[in-house]
């Protein structure tokens, strides 16, 4: 009777947690891949913009005119990615550790000593009048989506415990700073190799890099190739027209 009574207690318990996951998985899923298709009605729009997605995933908007044009590329680039800027911005602005623990600090640290904020604040305060206006109406964009879908949000904003901010143009500026300087590896490079020269000198330095020659063999036949130094000026003719000829073929 009692193993009858665990048996039965264990298919129980298994069947609720496995209801318990699945309805988990879904609510997931639910919230993190978009609806295939939605209506939103907003105020920061003057007129009916299209948004679709082709058979490659690529999306077109459809606008009569840049403010609206440039609101929608901020809605869509909300819904697909609004965990990815919104964790960009709080890492270029040096507060992750508000929001992940104290093991950020020193991440923090950094990126407010860079100072990327002031950067930012004082491109937007320069930006000419157009330039305003376009990632305005990009903000505008995104604060609609978060507006609309508070309620809604993805996975890792529920796992993180925390909402999205109010973006303000001037965000945007921050971002590409941010990423700009992700892209630049030379930050480091060239403070490695200036230390490295100060205890060896620049000449054994170079030596550590040194350059490819010029006249050691290139990926693109010569030919082909009109930034390869030629060694004669008739050579040097040759391959100029060459890749003229190339080029016009190429856009025929």
């Amino acid at each position: 009777m009692k193993r009858t009574l665990k048996l039965l207690i264990s298919i129980l318990t298994f069947i609720v947690l496995t209801i318990a996951s699945i309805i988990f998985i879904f609510e997931i899923r639910n919230s993190s891949v978009p609806k295939k298709f939605e209506e939103v009605r907003s105020k920061n729009i003057n007129a009916q913009v299209d948004i679709y997605t082709n058979k490659q995933g690529i999306p077109h908007i459809i606008a009569t005119n840049d403010e609206d044009m440039f609101f929608a590329m901020g809605y869509f680039h909300a819904r697909e990615r609004l965990w990815s800027i919104c964790h960009s911005k709080i890492i270029a602005e040096g507060r992750a550790a508000e929001f992940y623990g104290e093991n950020f600090f020193q991440l923090d640290l950094y990126m407010r000593t860079l100072d990327l904020r002031k950067i930012a604040n004082e491109l937007y305060e320069n930006a000419n009048d157009e330039t305003k206006n376009v990632l305005t109406a990009y903000t505008n964009g995104i604060n609609s989506f978060i507006e609309n879908n508070i309620n809604r949000l993805t996975f890792e904003f529920g796992a993180s415990d925390f909402l999205p901010e109010k973006w303000h143009p001037s965000d945007c500026f921050l971002l590409q700073r941010y990423f700009a300087f992700l892209l630049n590896p030379n930050f480091l490079n060239d403070i490695i190799f200036a230390e490295i020269a100060q205890k060896i000198g620049v000449e054994k330095t170079m030596e550590l890099v040194p350059n490819y020659p010029n006249n050691s063999p290139h990926i693109l036949d010569e030919k082909l190739n009109p930034f390869i130094e030629s060694p004669t000026p008739e050579l040097d003719s040759l391959r100029k027209s060459q890749a003229i000829n190339f080029s016009q073929n190429i856009f025929k």
